[in-house]
């Protein structure tokens, strides 16, 4: 829907305005797919990593790298 749509360019603009430096090694489809799989980890929401992978065309292994850095940076930012 379009509140998560909205939440989700939200975290984009968040991630690219403090974290620009760490994943500028990222291309954008990979650093997207991440995102999604960040937010939708976060939401608890009923996606699986291989749906965002066939959507996306994006490694597991690429996603899950990338969304450990972003979870990273949330637990950095807590403490």
């Amino acid at each position: 829907d379009n509140e998560c749509i909205n939440d989700i360019k939200l975290l984009c603009i968040y991630f690219n305005d403090n974290h620009s430096d760490t994943l500028s090694s990222c291309t954008p489809p990979s650093l997207a797919s991440a995102i999604v799989s960040y937010y939708v980890l976060i939401n608890k929401l009923d996606i699986s990593k291989n749906l965002i992978c066939d959507k996306s065309n994006v490694s597991i292994v690429t996603i899950t790298k990338i969304t450990n850095i972003l979870i990273s940076f949330s637990h950095n930012k807590i403490k």
